[in-house]
């Protein structure tokens, strides 16, 4: 056999073969999910992935979508970038997936080119502001408003309700990784064309079990106040060192700062801390009365109870699967693509602000709920918002 010949026997199998692994009568939709179950984000992956694999359920029980079911294969990375890489060729080359609900802005940035070539759909935990650009990211799509949209959002409703004739003083305060670094260019640049003043920018890690020496130089610098882009666990260390110290700073996170851990953890130091909640934070009876195809959370009976960074998880596997039922038929990638593109104002039952998708935006959600902590319980203190609503 003549090595011309042998290449073309090869690439004839590679073709069959990515046609089978699309092909319109699959009799099953195969979902990947990429968790934290064990690594410094766990206080969160761990409700999310319940959520995700809770909404999987109840759609099985209520027959599939379609007429097909759901399976899930689920991998615990641990948030380590290799074990993110290794989980995803697994997904794609073993599993055959259809889509994938993955972790962390890092690997998701990393892994765009091979989302895009691979042409999966992919959603997950990381709001970065490029990842809903379709120019940038053609298959992923955010669940959320973006980090860089919350931080212009918190930006702007600083400036809004700020009385003094000097412009406010801003601190920065995010983690080592790159979810950490996500929005702060972008809300620098955000500040400086409003007429706020940046006055530094401070690194806590996410497992930090102090904060003093950061909060000495915001200190120092007199910030009126301190946005916070970061998980539960080291915003609660922040505030706990903050009200040690005396500081009248006043602090305000972004979406995974501000869930409903952070009571638990911060006790009276969390009071009069602001969080933004893309997904709202409210009792499940009463968050919303109803979820497009008639499935709500209170239908679930979760061991831990059900929570913020539970809904979130809930949310993102609803959205993404609400574009596999548009699909019909046809569950190869570009499909599932055009069918989360042709959503405009998706009601999610009340729990986020109804989502569009359209060829050139995957950002979804672009408003969000600001909620505070007052006596002791997350009180909303907002409509659903975006900086706009502020200009």
């Amino acid at each position: 056999m003549t090595q011309r010949k042998l290449i073309g026997i090869l690439a004839s199998g590679i073709a069959v073969f990515t046609l089978l692994s699309c092909k319109p009568d699959d009799k099953e939709i195969r979902v990947g999910g990429v968790f934290d179950l064990t690594g410094p984000t766990s206080e969160t992956g761990n409700f999310y992935a319940q959520g995700v694999k809770e909404y999987i359920g109840l759609v099985n029980r209520r027959g599939g979508i379609n007429g097909r079911k759901i399976i899930l294969f689920s991998h615990d990375t641990a948030y380590v970038k290799s074990r993110d890489m290794a989980a995803y060729d697994t997904l794609i080359n073993k599993n055959r997936v259809h889509l994938i609900i993955g972790w962390g802005t890092g690997s998701t940035e990393d892994l765009v080119h091979k989302i895009s070539t691979d042409q999966v759909p992919y959603t997950g935990v990381s709001y970065s502001e490029k990842l809903g650009n379709p120019a940038y990211a053609p298959y992923n799509f955010l669940t959320s408003a973006s980090y860089s949209d919350q931080i212009r959002t918190v930006l702007a409703y600083i400036k809004k309700n700020w009385k003094n004739p000097q412009p406010p003083r801003v601190a920065l305060i995010r983690n080592e990784t790159e979810f950490g670094e996500s929005p702060i260019a972008d809300g620098i640049a955000y500040a400086k064309k409003i007429g706020i003043d940046i006055t530094g920018i401070e690194i806590v890690n996410l497992d930090a079990q102090e904060a003093f020496e950061q909060l000495k130089r915001i200190k120092k610098d007199e910030a009126d106040f301190a946005i916070i882009q970061q998980t539960a666990w080291a915003t609660s260390v922040i505030i706990k060192n903050a009200k040690k110290m005396g500081m009248k700073t006043r602090f305000i996170g972004l979406c995974w700062s501000g869930d409903d851990r952070l009571i638990a953890l911060a006790g009276a130091a969390a009071e009069g801390f602001i969080g933004m909640f893309p997904v709202v934070h409210d009792d499940i009876g009463t968050a919303a009365k109803k979820t497009a195809g008639g499935l709500h959370p209170s239908e679930v009976q979760s061991e831990d109870g059900t929570n913020v960074r539970f809904l979130k998880g809930w949310v993102a596997a609803m959205i993404m699967f609400e574009g596999v039922r548009r699909a019909g038929d046809d569950l190869s990638g570009p499909s599932i693509k055009r069918a989360l593109e042709s959503m405009r104002g998706f009601d999610t039952g009340g729990f986020t602000f109804p989502v569009t998708y359209t060829p050139e935006s995957h950002k979804g959600i672009p408003k969000m709920k600001m909620g505070a902590v007052r006596g002791g319980s997350w009180k909303m203190i907002t409509d659903f918002v975006s900086a706009e609503d502020f200009e």
